[in-house]
């Protein structure tokens, strides 16, 4: 099973690390550094999304795209684009629309974030503001229809913003289904890993019976 773990925008792939760790069925995946893919040409959204498509283009198929925040965005945007080439989706804590206040403070943070933090990323300081500004721009429900493969979608039971984005992304897939991750806020894979690697492995179980 290819399984492709997709980090966040403040995040690198060790997001993922305590997630991974323990598990039989997980160890195996592949967490690529979203920021550092060969062949982006701009801090742009639809750069990052070309590179992202070049490296997907390049695994073994099917795939079973799992994803948080930006990272669910481009596994969404993918699975749309290239349904028959993805077996599975997670979805966690991604918006059902942009909204551009939210893109607005995201640029406010990045923009007097400690220099350790924006280091962290794989991208300059300039590069994270000029992705969220870009980011500002995607209509994420649009690229619902065309998904065709078994979705899990995913949130934090603390992340307020996104809890009703989830409910609303659920109701525009054709299969899928929606959990909260108790104790947990936006960052999943970091705030609650043991569960989230339970409920990733139940649903990836799931596929093979």
């Amino acid at each position: 099973m290819n399984i492709i773990l997709l980090h966040g925008l403040g995040q690198s792939p060790a997001a993922w690390d305590e997630v991974i760790k323990g598990s039989p069925l997980l160890q195996d995946s592949r967490c690529p550094n979203l920021f550092t893919l060969p062949g982006r040409k701009s801090d742009s959204y639809q750069a990052l999304f070309d590179a992202f498509s070049q490296y997907c283009q390049q695994q073994p198929k099917p795939l079973h795209l799992c994803g948080l925040s930006l990272g669910g965005l481009l596994a969404l945007d993918y699975a749309g684009k290239y349904p028959q080439q993805v077996a599975s989706l997670v979805l966690i804590g991604i918006p059902h629309r942009i909204p551009p206040v939210l893109m607005g403070l995201q640029d406010l943070v990045f923009r007097f974030a400690p220099d350790s933090v924006v280091g962290g990323t794989g991208l300059s300081r300039e590069g994270l503001r000029s992705l969220c500004r870009s980011m500002a721009r995607l209509e994420p429900s649009s690229w619902l229809p065309a998904v065709q493969c078994p979705t899990l979608v995913l949130c934090g039971q603390r992340d307020r913003a996104n809890r009703r984005s989830a409910c609303m992304v659920e109701k525009g897939l054709a299969r899928s289904q929606v959990e909260l991750i108790p104790g947990a806020g936006h960052e999943v894979n970091r705030d609650a890993p043991e569960i989230l690697r339970t409920r990733l492995e139940a649903f990836y179980d799931s596929l093979e019976k």
